[in-house]
C-alpha cells in the first residue's frame, strides 16, 4: 500500500483519497488528537462540551455502510461515543468510568474521590472512629511513556483485523 502525505490545499490528492474511500470495501482508520482540533479541543487536551466533527461522522458513516473494519483512536475525548461508536475494549456496566459524574470532575481538573475509600471512612466516622484518608481515582488511560496494560488484548484485535484483509488503512 503506497503512503501519500496530503496537505489541505492539495486538491488532486484529496480527490484521489475521496475516490479511494468511495471504492474501498474494507477500511481501517486510526486517529489522534488532530481529528478533534476542529471540535475546539486543543492538541493533547480533553473537553467535555465539544461536538464531533465531520470526520467523526464520516467514520461513523463508513461503519454504518458496513465498510469499516475497525476505528482505532488515541483520543480520550469521547467524541466517537457521541456519534454512536464504541471505543471501549471491555464490556459491561462495571467498566464505566462516568459513574457519579467522574468524567465531568476529571475534565474540569478535579480528581474524583474513591467511592470505596469514602464509604470506609464514613463508616468509621459514624461509629465514632477517626476518618481514614480518601484517595482519588485516575481514569484508565495511557499517559506519556506508560505501557498499556491492555497491549495483549489490543494485539489480538489487530491480528483479527488483519485476518479480515482490509483494503485500506487511513491514518
Amino acid at each position: 500500500m503506497p503512503v501519500t502525505h496530503v496537505r489541505p490545499n492539495d486538491h488532486v490528492h484529496l480527490q484521489s483519497i475521496a475516490s479511494l474511500f468511495n471504492s474501498t470495501p474494507k477500511i481501517v482508520t486510526l486517529t489522534g488528537a488532530g481529528i478533534s482540533t476542529n471540535a475546539g479541543i486543543p492538541m493533547s487536551r480533553i473537553a467535555s462540551r465539544a461536538s464531533p466533527t465531520r470526520t467523526h461522522r464520516f467514520i461513523r458513516n463508513l461503519r454504518d455502510a458496513g465498510r469499516l473494519v475497525r476505528h482505532y483512536t488515541q483520543n480520550i475525548d469521547c467524541l466517537e461515543e457521541k456519534v454512536g461508536m464504541s471505543t471501549d475494549l471491555r464490556e459491561g456496566p462495571e467498566n464505566r468510568w462516568d459513574e457519579g459524574g467522574r468524567d465531568e470532575k476529571t475534565l474540569s481538573g478535579r480528581e474524583p474521590l474513591c467511592p470505596g475509600c469514602a464509604e470506609v471512612s464514613e463508616t468509621r466516622v459514624t461509629s465514632g472512629k477517626r476518618a481514614t484518608a480518601v484517595g482519588t481515582l485516575r481514569p484508565d488511560i495511557v499517559l506519556y511513556d506508560e505501557e498499556d496494560l491492555r497491549a495483549e488484548s489490543i494485539n489480538a484485535i489487530i491480528q483479527y483485523d488483519l485476518s479480515r484483509r482490509p483494503d485500506s488503512f487511513s491514518l
